[in-house]
């Protein structure tokens, strides 16, 4: 009879429902109307208190007011970054997290990398961890160390994804990185080769170079030329056929299909521009991938 209640928090109470002790009622606009109803005004409760007489704009305010006690938790969202690769030191992509407002309590998440068209060991080097957010901060930073080369490629991506936020609702959890790529491909000497060009030795040499380099990146054994070459020096027909015997264990090795080796008389020098051009594209091919 003291009209003493035992009542429930009234934070979240929009997200409470159904209300009343029969679940009668399903948001707080309806519930606040009821107490304008004559089923309530002539219950003893509501003669007890001489009545509610509330207007539309009352019934409106006080469940706007009811409805906006939320305690709402800081949102964490993640920023995608693009990064150059650089040429084999390591440099680092700088992704962002950040909470929409600082927090009163401290917000941790944990994120973790995943490949995209990126390969971990190859391209980046795979992490995780948890970041730390102490009250009132807003932002932190998350490193990936990138690896660089001097290969030609397509643009490469990796993801970071955010996972158990504590404290805090996550929003954007996964961010793109891009590895970009900046190398362009080496030209040879005489890149033309235009009609009537004398074939060097040079053109050879810068050849066998770029077989080597590529021999070794897929794993193999430099080639074992047969006749040492220098600037001015003779060419013979053999050197052309090594040329293509090595590219084509370079395409092998790659997973690609070898290229035809033309039919050249053993001591007698029979080199086109032709032959150069088809090398040169093969070495390119390896370069690329």
């Amino acid at each position: 009879g003291s009209r003493e209640f035992s009542t429930p928090q009234l934070f979240d109470v929009r997200n409470l429902g159904p209300f009343f002790h029969d679940g009668s009622v399903r948001t707080v606009r309806e519930a606040v109307q009821f107490y304008d109803t004559a089923a309530f005004n002539r219950s003893p409760a509501g003669r007890a208190i001489g009545g509610i007489n509330l207007s539309r704009r009352n019934v409106n305010d006080i469940a706007a007011f009811l409805e906006g006690l939320v305690l709402t938790a800081p949102v964490l969202r993640i920023t995608d970054t693009r990064v150059s690769e650089g040429d084999g030191a390591s440099r680092r992509a700088r992704l962002r997290v950040l909470l929409n407002d600082g927090p009163s309590t401290k917000v941790q998440v944990r994120w973790m990398t995943e490949d995209g068209t990126a390969t971990a060991g190859v391209d980046y080097t795979a992490a995780e961890g948890v970041l730390t957010f102490r009250p009132g901060q807003t932002s932190r930073w998350i490193g990936i160390a990138v690896h660089g080369d001097q290969r030609v490629e397509e643009d490469e991506t990796f993801m970071i994804r955010l996972t158990q936020a504590v404290n805090a609702e996550l929003v954007d959890a996964s961010a793109v990185g891009v590895i970009a790529n900046d190398d362009e491909g080496i030209p040879f000497s005489d890149e033309s080769l235009e009609q009537g060009m004398t074939i060097r030795a040079v053109h050879f040499l810068e050849l066998r170079q770029r077989i080597d380099a590529q021999l070794s990146w897929f794993g193999q054994a430099t080639f074992e030329w047969a006749h040492p070459l220098v600037v001015g020096g003779v060419m013979r027909a053999t050197d052309v056929s090594e040329l293509y015997v090595a590219v084509n264990q370079g395409l092998t090795a790659a997973g690609e299909s070898p290229i035809a080796i033309p039919d050249l008389v053993s001591r007698v020098v029979l080199i086109r521009r032709d032959h150069i051009a088809e090398l040169r594209a093969a070495v390119r091919l390896l370069e690329s991938l």
